[in-house]
């Protein structure tokens, strides 16, 4: 009797492991890739939207955010300086424009407008002004401070 419950609870176990490889195993080949596929998507439409939305209004705040964000993610800052800075033209009264020009323009490599626009920022009353600080000050220790790099292929 005692090998038969033993042999329930090693049973059990085995079935318990299955199971959990199974959600496992599911996981990661059919939910992660429609994620992923859903990520892509979603991000072809929105920039398809803004896309169109600029072609309606080349003034759309909304759209030239969306559309540096998409220049950012792809590793463009030239183009996302040139989107926000028609932001920040559009809207200035839109601190985050702003702040988000200042990072554009530093990883782009243009390290005194970058510096310029978060001096700005650091000394009017804004939202942003907290972290326009920080940055001021990093970037007088090491003027190179947050400058995108991008990786140089070996030639080994």
């Amino acid at each position: 009797m005692k090998l038969l419950k033993s042999n329930k609870w090693q049973l059990g176990g085995a079935i318990a492991s299955a199971l959990l490889l199974c959600l496992i195993l599911f996981q990661v080949f059919v939910i992660a890739p429609v994620a992923r596929q859903a990520a892509r998507v979603g991000t072809y439409t929105g920039l398809r939207e803004n896309q169109s939305a600029l072609k309606r209004n080349p003034n759309d705040p909304s759209a030239l955010r969306g559309m540096a964000d998409e220049s950012t993610s792809n590793k463009d800052f030239s183009q996302a300086v040139k989107y926000l800075k028609q932001a920040v033209k559009v809207e200035p009264e839109n601190t985050n424009n702003k702040y988000l020009l200042g990072i554009a323009l530093s990883r782009a490599g243009q390290r005194d407008e970058a510096r310029r626009t978060f001096e700005e920022l650091a000394s009017t009353d804004n939202p942003e002004k907290e972290y326009a600080q920080r940055i001021v000050e990093k970037l007088k220790r090491n003027p190179n401070w947050g400058l995108y790099r991008p990786k140089v292929a070996s030639t080994r």
